[in-house]
């Protein structure tokens, strides 16, 4: 059974938790350079998450075919916690699970990262 590659490499999304900008008042127009290097930081770390997850996903399963979901956050030591999973089994959920706690996530540049990823297996 083959996974497939776009959704390896392409359902990941990232976002940094900030809870401090939530309460924070509208930024200046000074500011919106430092937006622009969070972004490229933040859009550089979702391209190495994303190679860790290539690396950890098998190219075959055997529990047939079904998809996942895994919300998890990449703590700012690069520690992986699992917020949630499911799957369309519980097999595909244990699968999802399993790959994304075998990750060894670089630390992030701005601290802790909420990230999801999505799974289909074939």
């Amino acid at each position: 059974m083959r996974l497939s590659s776009l959704t390896i490499a392409g359902l990941i999304s990232v976002s940094v938790l900030a809870a401090a900008d939530a309460a924070a008042k509208p930024r200046a127009p000074v500011e919106s350079a430092a937006n622009a290097s969070v972004s490229a930081a933040d859009h550089m770390y979702k391209s190495l998450l994303a190679q860790a997850i290539r690396r950890h996903t098998p190219h075959r399963a055997t529990i047939g075919r079904g998809g996942a979901f895994c919300k998890f956050l990449v703590g700012k030591s690069g520690g992986i916690t699992i917020m949630a999973a499911s799957g369309s089994s519980p097999a595909h959920a244990t699968l999802a699970r399993r790959i994304i706690e075998s990750l060894r996530a670089p630390p992030p540049p701005n601290g802790a990262f909420v990230a999801s990823q999505s799974f289909h297996f074939n």
